[in-house]
């Protein structure tokens, strides 16, 4: 991947790419998972490892919603707002 560039996607593209994962198309089918982790990444930078990682546990409702990352000797919070900050279809 030497020389190669990224973009990032328009809303657009983005709300598509979502959309698609979520209805399937005639070479793959419908994943929500997937579609979910996508949304997670996109709305709160989270690698994907660490979606992976993710359990019921490591979220906490206290005043807000925090997702605590743990790492083998790091713990990360993200701090939520609100619900909406989500981009969803």
């Amino acid at each position: 991947m030497a020389n190669k560039k990224s973009l990032a996607l328009t809303k657009e593209q983005y709300e598509n790419l979502i959309g698609s994962m979520r209805k399937g198309g005639n070479t793959f089918r419908a994943n929500d998972r997937i579609a979910t982790a996508l949304v997670l990444e996109a709305n709160l930078g989270l690698r994907i490892g660490d979606i992976l990682k993710l359990r019921l546990q490591d979220i906490v409702l206290d005043e807000g919603i925090a997702l605590i990352l743990q790492r083998k000797k790091h713990r990360r919070s993200v701090y939520l707002q609100s619900h909406s900050r989500f981009t969803s279809i």
